[in-house]
């Protein structure tokens, strides 16, 4: 935007000030640039072979597979909590609006899934989008507790910068009040699957963490 040249001091002062009350207050989870996207040979590197998470490949056709595994787990990881699927989820729909906004919102903007959401049953794209939510959730949390799981494409695309959840998101349905707790299970699967353990134990002596964006925060 050009800058007006006849503005007053105080008018700029004043640009300045509603400029910071409008700031970001974190980044918001997007997917690959298109720029590298577009590269040849880099577009196998930046989708999931199985699973989408969240909502930049929600609803592909080659992941539907993907999809009924997703219910299994988020099934298995609700049975393990003892608590309902209806109040596990009542608490993403509490903070639906909270959760939307980690998102760019172009990802549901642009995504038929979400467009076409009464196609699904769905009386809202508020609704559709809290049913994917907590249903990918759950089968994250899963994931995360059981790195061993046989599926060896699943930990590939849980990694995936395009298939991040809202750290929020798993706090809202994990098993405990415990963050802590949730914390170390994401480094245990981290550990496993990404760092050096103990290149990655030094680097954390005495580190004071604030609550990461999410999977790939830490």
């Amino acid at each position: 935007m050009v800058e007006n040249s006849n503005l007053s001091l105080e008018e700029r002062v004043e640009q300045l000030r509603k400029a910071k009350i409008g700031e970001s207050k974190g980044p918001k989870i997007q997917g690959v640039a298109h720029h590298l996207r577009e590269r040849k040979h880099w577009a196998e590197h930046c989708s999931p072979k199985l699973i989408s998470l969240g909502p930049i490949h929600h609803g592909h056709p080659n992941l539907q597979l993907g999809e009924r595994y997703k219910q299994t787990w988020a099934a298995a990881y609700i049975h393990t909590t003892g608590q309902s699927p209806e109040s596990l989820h009542a608490r993403i729909s509490i903070f639906i609006e909270d959760l939307t906004c980690l998102f760019d919102a172009s990802l549901f903007a642009n995504n038929d899934e979400f467009r076409n959401y009464q196609r699904q049953g769905f009386g809202s794209v508020e609704e559709k989008i809290c049913w994917t939510m907590f249903v990918d959730g759950c089968a994250l949390l899963h994931v995360l507790e059981n790195p061993h799981i046989r599926f060896e494409d699943v930990p590939r695309d849980v990694l995936l910068l395009d298939n991040q959840l809202p750290f929020l998101l798993l706090k809202l349905l994990w098993r405990n009040a415990d963050d802590g707790d949730l914390i170390r299970t994401m480094e245990s699967f981290l550990h496993r699957h990404v760092w050096p353990v103990a290149d990655a134990d030094e680097a954390r002596l005495g580190f004071d963490y604030s609550d990461p964006a999410h999977l790939l925060d830490l």
